[in-house]
C-alpha cells in the first residue's frame, strides 16, 4: 500500500465532508493486511453511526477508492477503524465466545450467541477452532438473525440460549 497516498486521499476525504481528524494511523498487519485507524474526538460518533454503519459505509467507500487509484495492490486488504471501536467490539465480542465456549466445555452443551455480523460470525469461528479444538461453530439462522452455535464436536444437542449473556452484550454492535 502506498501509505502516504492513502493519509491524504483520507484526510482530504474527511476534511471534504466536514469532519474533524485529530490523527489518522496507518499499520501493517502482516502480508498485505492493512489497519487504519482515524481518531476524532469531535466527530467520533458520527463517523461510526449507528451500529458502525457509517464506519462499514466508510469502509466500503475507502476500499473501492484505493482500488481505482491503484493505492492498494491486488490481494490487499484494509480495515478501516475510528477511535480504535472495531478493535473494542473484537475484544467484546471474543470475550462472549470465550465465556460461552467455556461454558460448552464444563457442561457439554451447546450454546448460541446473539445474532452478529458476518464479520463478527467468521472472528468467532476462527477464535473457537484455534483455542478450543474439542468444540465445533456453526453458524445458523437467516438473514440478519444468523448466530454462531458452539457445540462439543461429538455432541448434537439443541443450544441453549443464556438470556442472562445475552443481556450483558446488549450494546454490542454485532
Amino acid at each position: 500500500m502506498k501509505t502516504e497516498e492513502a493519509k491524504t486521499l483520507i484526510l482530504t476525504l474527511l476534511e471534504t465532508a466536514q469532519f474533524t481528524v485529530d490523527g489518522l494511523d496507518v499499520e501493517s498487519r502482516g502480508e498485505g493486511e492493512w489497519y487504519i485507524n482515524i481518531q476524532s474526538a469531535q466527530d467520533a460518533v458520527s463517523l461510526i453511526g449507528r451500529n458502525g454503519d457509517v464506519l462499514s459505509a466508510l469502509q466500503y467507500l475507502i476500499k473501492n477508492i484505493f482500488r481505482n487509484k491503484d493505492i492498494t495492490e491486488e490481494g490487499e486488504h484494509i480495515k478501516v477503524d475510528v477511535d480504535s471501536y472495531r478493535l473494542r467490539q473484537e475484544s467484546n465480542v471474543l470475550n462472549m465466545a470465550d465465556q460461552r465456549a467455556s461454558e460448552v466445555v464444563m457442561t457439554g452443551r451447546s450454546a448460541l450467541l446473539p445474532p452478529m455480523s458476518p464479520f463478527f460470525r467468521r472472528i468467532v469461528h476462527l477464535y473457537v477452532c484455534e483455542k478450543y479444538p474439542t468444540l465445533s461453530t456453526e453458524s445458523r439462522g437467516m438473514g440478519n438473525d444468523r448466530s454462531v452455535c458452539i457445540t462439543a464436536a461429538n455432541h448434537s444437542d439443541e443450544p441453549e440460549e443464556s438470556h442472562e449473556s445475552s443481556d450483558i452484550y446488549a450494546n454490542l454492535d454485532i
